[in-house]
């Protein structure tokens, strides 16, 4: 089943009828919807965009700060089937969990059933929402129904916050077909990251190597011109162990390997933009190659050139590129 896209721009609707129609939605779940000092035929300034994949579904909200109460009303009967875990990407919802004042942001999570509403009170923010249907963890629900009472996620897995921002980054990026094999994933990891059991962490080996190795990625990018950046460095920032470490770059030919052929590409891009009085030996040195023999040969071997045949190649593109930029200016 391939990703099914949800969209609403309720901006685009007139602002007297802005407000009402959130709210004739809102109800369904047991909600109303106000923002605070406003009228509500002042408007309402709120996006909303979705994806489903499989038996997942996730959607996306960026809205102006507003306070969402507790209706009485029934809500939709398809509704009480399902657990919402919430992912704040910027921004905090203060939410009323069992008459406690709870803050969440960023990636301590919010659980709860669709079956429970909640008064929640959120600031200007991005947020997304992760629906899984109770019966697709099956098993777990008197786990996640004590999960969904507790102040804060620190009964789940951190891992799964990253998880879940990695998804929801990734399925922004570009179309995912395996919208069964993501559902899967994702309920596996979920699973995992509750119960923290040998079996369950079994069963989704493979999102957790994948977030993993995402985490490191990322650390790898933002380090990369840091010379203390080393495989030591990551096991320690990481909390993982050689062995592990070296199996989630194995595809790549280790992580040493990896991390050298990402400088490489650095320093390619650098020496290319660069003008011709900035020595290429301080770019190489600046990336962690204090051995100016040795790195000249690692960058002809990878690139299939010199350093500075790389920057004579480009260089002329680059004055053409400023010559065109100087003429529209």
């Amino acid at each position: 089943m391939t990703q099914q896209e949800i969209y609403n721009d309720f901006t685009r609707m007139p602002l007297a009828e802005q407000m009402s129609v959130f709210n004739r939605s809102a109800l369904e779940i047991g909600y109303s919807c106000h923002v605070p000092g406003r009228a509500a035929d002042q408007g309402f300034d709120i996006k909303i965009t979705g994806r489903g994949f499989g038996e997942v579904r996730t959607v996306q909200t960026e809205a102006e700060a507003h306070v969402l109460s507790r209706e009485p009303r029934s809500r939709a009967p398809e509704a009480r089937d399902e657990w919402l875990i919430s992912l704040w990407l910027k921004g905090y919802a203060d939410v009323d969990v069992d008459g406690r004042h709870v803050r969440f942001a960023g990636d301590n999570l919010e659980l709860r059933t669709m079956a429970e509403a909640r008064n929640v009170s959120q600031s200007r923010a991005v947020s997304v929402y992760f629906f899984l249907p109770r019966e697709a963890v099956r098993g777990i629900n008197w786990t996640m129904e004590r999960i969904s009472k507790m102040k804060s996620s620190a009964r789940f897995h951190p891992l799964l916050a990253r998880y879940l921002r990695t998804l929801h980054l990734a399925s922004r990026g570009s179309a995912i077909d395996n919208g069964a094999g993501v559902s899967e994933a994702t309920i596996a990891m979920v699973r995992a990251c509750a119960l923290q059991t040998r079996d369950s962490i079994e069963e989704a080996m493979a999102p957790i190597l994948a977030t993993q190795f995402e985490i490191a990625r990322q650390y790898i990018e933002t380090h990369l011109w840091s010379p203390s950046l080393t495989t030591d460095q990551l096991m320690e920032k990481l909390h993982l162990s050689k062995r592990h470490l070296y199996k989630l770059f194995e595809v790549h030919g280790g992580v040493e390997r990896y991390i050298r052929q990402k400088r490489l590409t650095a320093c390619f891009d650098r020496i290319s933009r660069s003008d011709r009085d900035v020595p290429i030996l301080d770019i190489a040195e600046k990336a962690g190659f204090s051995d100016p023999t040795n790195f000249s040969r690692q960058f002809r071997s990878f690139f299939g050139c010199r350093p500075s045949e790389a920057r004579e190649a480009l260089a002329g593109r680059r004055d053409e590129v400023r010559f065109v930029q100087w003429l529209a200016s």
